[in-house]
C-alpha cells in the first residue's frame, strides 16, 4: 500500500487520514485525568464558607491520543466528491 496520490500528474505525498490526535486532558499528581482541576479552599473572612480554586501547577498533559475511527486530515489537498 503506498502512501502517494497520483492527482493532475504530480504525486502527493503522505495520507488522507488522522490516526492520534493532541489531547487537551491533564493528569494530577495522583494519576487521575480531567480537563481542569479544583481545590476547595477555606474562606478566612466567613466562617463555615468554602470556595473552589483552580489548581494550574503540578499537572502535565496528556499527550497523543489514538483516534478510535480515523478522521480525514484537513491539510490534504485532494478534493473528495460523491456525485
Amino acid at each position: 500500500k503506498s502512501n502517494s496520490l497520483k492527482a493532475s500528474g504530480f504525486a502527493l505525498k503522505g495520507t488522507r487520514f488522522v490516526f492520534t490526535r493532541s489531547s487537551s486532558e491533564y493528569f494530577d499528581e495522583d494519576g487521575h485525568l480531567a480537563h481542569e482541576f479544583y481545590r476547595e479552599s477555606n474562606v478566612k473572612s466567613k466562617k463555615g464558607k468554602y470556595t473552589l480554586k483552580r489548581i494550574t501547577k503540578g499537572l502535565y498533559k496528556q499527550g497523543k491520543v489514538k483516534l478510535e475511527i480515523p478522521r480525514l486530515n484537513c491539510e490534504f489537498p485532494v478534493v473528495i466528491y460523491e456525485g
